[in-house]
Order: structure tokens, then C-alpha cells, then sequence
């Protein structure tokens, strides 16, 4: 669950410090970490650029964080005869910001799994057209992620 997740980012930290660093009022972190709601892409965004995997924090697979996931796709395309070609932040939250969009324009929720997935694959596609992704493109993932 992503609220377990969330008490392992916050550590020994209050929630209301863990609240204060994402901006949110800290009965909405509680919710979170108990599992009765979900943060937003903002909130995936800072965590992002703290340095957790997002991919991690939804779906619980993979490193939680994403200096060991850089390293573990490093050395892969480095076995694969591949060059040194990784995801950045930004083409990271520019996914997470699309995903979101597109759900909320088709009206649909994915559980975290299939949101992780959906990332991946929106992120895989903006490297490849730098950074612009049509939202029809956006919707037509989203119905097959759903």
C-alpha cells in the first residue's frame, strides 16, 4: 500500500514536517498514509525530485530510490551494448502531469500499478518526441492501461 510507503519516506519525521515539505494540510498526509486517498501528481513530483522512485511508491516493485534505479539502467544498457540514456526528472514529471491530465479528462481512476505503468509508457514516448505527447495519445494508453 502506498500509505506504508509514504511512513517509510517519512522516517522518524513528524507528519506534520512530512506534510509541511509537500505542501499539504497534515490531515491530508494522514489520509494518505492511511490508505484513504492518494497524493497528486504535485506531491509525486516533489517526492521525484527528493529522489524516490515513483514507480516504487505506487506499486511497491522496483528500488525506492532513483539514484540505484539510474545505476541498475546503467549498467543494463551497458551489458546491452547500449549508451548511457536515462530518464530525467523532468520527462518523469512531465509524464506524471500527463497522466494525471489524461485520467482526468477520460474520468478515470487506474490503481497504482496500472498509473505506474502508464507513466512509464507516457515517459517512454516523450523521450522519443521530445517532450510533446498529443492527448489523444494520452487517452488511447489510457483506455488499454484500463
Amino acid at each position: 500500500m502506498i500509505g506504508s510507503r509514504l511512513q517509510h519516506i517519512r522516517g522518524a519525521r513528524s507528519q506534520e514536517a512530512m506534510a509541511k515539505e509537500l505542501a499539504v494540510h497534515k490531515n491530508t498526509y494522514s489520509r494518505w498514509e492511511r490508505d484513504e486517498r492518494e497524493p497528486g501528481t504535485t506531491e509525486l513530483a516533489l517526492l521525484v525530485e527528493a529522489g524516490w522512485n515513483v514507480n516504487w511508491l505506487l506499486t511497491g516493485e522496483g528500488p525506492e530510490r532513483l539514484d540505484v534505479l539510474q545505476s541498475a539502467i546503467q549498467v543494463a544498457e551497458t551489458h546491452a551494448g547500449y549508451g548511457s540514456q536515462s530518464v530525467s526528472m523532468e520527462d518523469l514529471t512531465l509524464a506524471i502531469e500527463t497522466a494525471e491530465q489524461g485520467l482526468e479528462e477520460s474520468d478515470r481512476t487506474l490503481p497504482p500499478a496500472k498509473k505506474a505503468a502508464l507513466v512509464m509508457a507516457i515517459a517512454d514516448i516523450l523521450s522519443k518526441e521530445d517532450g510533446e505527447m498529443p492527448i489523444a495519445k494520452v487517452l488511447r494508453l489510457i483506455r488499454a492501461t484500463a
